[in-house]
């Protein structure tokens, strides 16, 4: 065994290489198949059931309602001193996405950096909660668009391990600088190709994040598409994208980090995208950073590609499936003319022609839809492939079928026998193709397992370190007068609640904030201390459970590393 351990065996947060080798095995009369290495990772946490986490989860929620935001429990979490806003944005993000409230959460955020940039070509580009979270989002929803998208590149590229550089200063002798920028080229409009032909496939999650963010784009710069497309390409493209492509292992779709000749590729294909996408939001011609790679950049910021980038942001910020609201993507399947038949009795023929009525029909891939001309503008009538539940042709009428679904059916005559059979063809066909996205829309969503519990005892964790912290704001506000060593209440959120519409009320809710917060986080810890004593006298006293068998440490490891005391809060 190999790796850092303590004397009882355990790797505590860390990995453990176990190499199994013919040595160790008893069965040294069968033949050796090889080696096998596992990479095992342990960790001891200590977790209560989520009712004792109902106060914390409460007050988390409740942010949302309260204004100003930054005064809120929520709020109050970007302004921790020395924490990682790494560590607050994803249990944050979980915990919201589990309470369906991710959307208001991030249109909170957003309008307040949108409000604070003092340059619009920087927007979005700081590393704030609101950045931090929609990153962690797109990681976390996004990895299957990823390994569908790019990842067949990524795998090409490490196998094929072709030398793209073309940068005079970085060549080798006996590097070709035509043949690498050939393959650069060839790389890049793969890679290319795969990203914006890939908007169909963006997750709904995503697509609905990307909506909010341009409307609130809109909102705050009206008449500026130019800004509602680099809000858009700030997050897809450089920070998912272009970032997936520079750091591969970072985004799970490679094990190693890349080297040598396949890192300097990767690195180049990411600096295509992004300038690229700098090409379609920016106004103004681009400054020639790296003179070298100015010919190759030519051909990606040409017309054409810059339009299929441009369909592409339009494509993914779609709040409904795209095919559903953009009429560039919507494909006509077929289409022609009918005669509609009514729905009635048998009765007699000069009755039935009465009621036959010419109709212009329209299968697109998720709709049938009909109308008295070509050129009406507004269809007569519309049924959703999804909610179609049967296409058959009817028995003893010349040429009809039938479409029918929970709430409407209508029948069609239709010039020809083969003519109906071709329309009954695709209307199930695209029916099934309808159901099969729907049903792996729902499979995508049930694989984004989030355990509540964890994430709400990780945001804990934070406020506990920072106790004393939170403890001297609140007397502060009381007029105490804090203690050397101790921070203070950041400039930024004083500013922030000084220049709100009630300065004092802000203020008095702030207050109330951390009086909320201390109370929480001392019940939760409280609670910590009563569990882990009660599994430790049992140990002590040698009553297993099943639960906690005689001879199970972790609890007297937690014991050993657990927090220090109540006493701070």
């Amino acid at each position: 065994m190999t790796g850092d351990e303590n004397d009882d065996g355990i790797n505590n947060g860390g990995a453990s290489d176990v190499l199994v080798t013919e040595s160790q095995n008893p069965l040294n009369g069968y033949q050796q198949l090889g080696e096998l290495r596992l990479r095992l990772f342990y960790t001891a946490e200590h977790v209560l059931p989520v009712e004792f986490y109902k106060p914390l989860q409460m007050n988390l929620v409740k942010s949302l309602t309260l204004q100003p935001f930054c005064a809120s429990p929520a709020g109050i979490l970007e302004y921790l001193p020395s924490v990682d806003i790494l560590t607050i944005a994803r249990p944050l993000m979980k915990i919201f996405v589990q309470a369906e409230l991710i959307r208001p959460l991030l249109r909170i955020l957003c309008s307040d950096d949108i409000l604070k940039c003092q340059d619009v070509n920087t927007l979005f580009r700081s590393q704030s909660l609101a950045t931090k979270i929609i990153h962690e989002q797109m990681k976390f929803f996004g990895h299957h668009y990823l390994v569908i998208s790019i990842k067949p590149v990524i795998d090409m590229i490490y196998c094929e391990s072709k030398c793209c550089e073309i940068d005079p200063m970085k060549l080798k002798q006996g590097d070709s600088l035509e043949s690498n920028k050939l393959n650069l080229i060839v790389y890049g409009e793969i890679a290319f190709s795969r990203v914006v032909d890939s908007s169909h496939r963006c997750p709904l999650v995503l697509r609905e994040m990307f909506s909010d963010l341009r409307e609130l784009a809109r909102q705050h710069f009206p008449g500026r598409e130019d800004i509602q497309r680099l809000v858009l390409s700030s997050f897809i493209i450089m920070r998912f994208f272009a970032a997936a492509l520079m750091n591969p292992k970072s985004f799970g779709l490679k094990r190693d980090q890349p080297e040598g000749v396949v890192c300097r590729t990767l690195v180049l294909l990411s600096k295509i995208l992004q300038r690229l996408s700098n090409c379609v939001v920016s106004a103004n011609s681009l400054t020639e950073k790296e003179p070298w790679l100015s010919s190759v950049l030519e051909r990606f910021t040409d017309e054409q590609h810059r339009l299929a980038m441009l369909k592409f942001l339009n494509a993914i910020s779609m709040a409904e499936n795209a095919t559903d609201v953009n009429g560039e993507n919507l494909s006509v399947v077929r289409d022609g003319f009918f005669i509609e038949r009514k729905i009635r009795e048998k009765r007699r023929i000069l009755r039935n022609l009465v009621n036959q009525k010419r109709r212009y029909v329209v299968l697109t891939e998720n709709e049938i839809c009909w109308q008295k001309t070509k050129a009406d503008a507004e269809p007569k009538g519309r049924m959703r492939l999804q909610e179609v539940n049967q296409i058959e042709p009817v028995v003893d009428a010349k040429n009809v079928f039938r479409i029918a679904s929970p709430d409407c059916e209508i029948q069609f005559q239709a010039p020809s026998t083969v003519e109906m059979n071709e329309w009954i063809v695709q209307i199930q066909k695209q029916r099934k193709r309808q159901l099969m996205i729907a049903l792996r829309t729902n499979e995508s969503n049930d694989a984004f397992e989030i355990d509540t519990e964890r994430e709400l005892e990780a945001i804990h964790a934070i406020l506990y370190e920072n106790a004393e912290t939170l403890k001297q704001w609140k007397n502060t506000l009381e007029g105490t007068e804090i203690p050397v060593g101790h921070p203070c209440i950041p400039s930024a959120l004083q500013d922030q609640l000084k220049n709100s519409e009630n300065p004092e009320q802000a203020k008095q809710l702030f207050y109330s904030t951390l009086q909320e917060i201390l109370h929480s986080t001392l019940l939760i810890e409280k609670s910590h201390d009563e569990i882990v004593n009660r599994y430790i006298k049992q140990i002590r006293y040698g009553k297993g459970t099943r639960e906690l068998p005689i001879g199970d440490d972790n609890y007297l490891l937690l014991k050993s590393r657990f927090r220090k005391s109540t006493d701070k809060i």
